[in-house]
């Protein structure tokens, strides 16, 4: 390096270190074409078994006292598909298959579907998975009806997801670094 081209680190700011950092990282990439690519050895990796750090929060029938109630019966559920579909089967639908003997029939949500059955006053779904924000709106405007808490113990589910026309399910957030 030339004494020109040093730089003083201290004297960098942050987005300069980050793109000059990138270049020097796509440059690093280039190489003879003449040489044949470096092969990378295989490493044997262990399988870990995952461990819950806590106690579950609730039970497959959170909220029901006698799960027996649902033996031999059918849930329609209205969801929306692909791999939070395949996720809620996993965490919630084949779990309560098991624990209560009901059958769990899941229904492709839609939601204009929705509002057709309850407008022909022939709702054929009993549950319907459905981001919060869809919910409030279709409170609002009468396609949901209000959960009622003397059939449904409420102490099993976590307190701040509890609504009048809906419970959540799926905690996330998003992480910007």
């Amino acid at each position: 390096m030339s004494r020109s081209s040093q730089v003083n680190l201290n004297q960098v700011s942050r987005r300069a270190l980050l793109g000059g950092g990138l270049a020097i990282g796509l440059a690093a990439c280039g190489g003879d074409s003449d040489k044949a690519p470096t092969a990378i050895p295989a490493t044997e990796t262990a399988t870990i078994e995952p461990v819950p750090t806590q106690p579950i929060l609730g039970s497959p029938v959170a909220g029901y006292t006698d799960n027996t109630r649902w033996a031999g019966r059918t849930l329609n559920v209205a969801g929306w598909g692909g791999d939070i579909q395949s996720a809620q089967d996993v965490a919630y639908f084949d779990p309560f298959r098991t624990d209560t003997g009901a059958d769990v029939q899941v229904k492709k949500a839609d939601f204009d579907r929705l509002k057709e059955q309850v407008d022909a006053e022939d709702v054929v779904w009993d549950v319907l998975t459905l981001p919060a924000e869809d919910a409030l709106a279709l409170s609002r405007a009468n396609y949901l009806e209000p959960i009622d808490f003397t059939v449904v113990d409420k102490t099993a589910l976590v307190p701040e997801i509890v609504l009048q026309y809906a419970v959540g399910s799926d905690f996330f957030s998003t992480v910007m670094v």
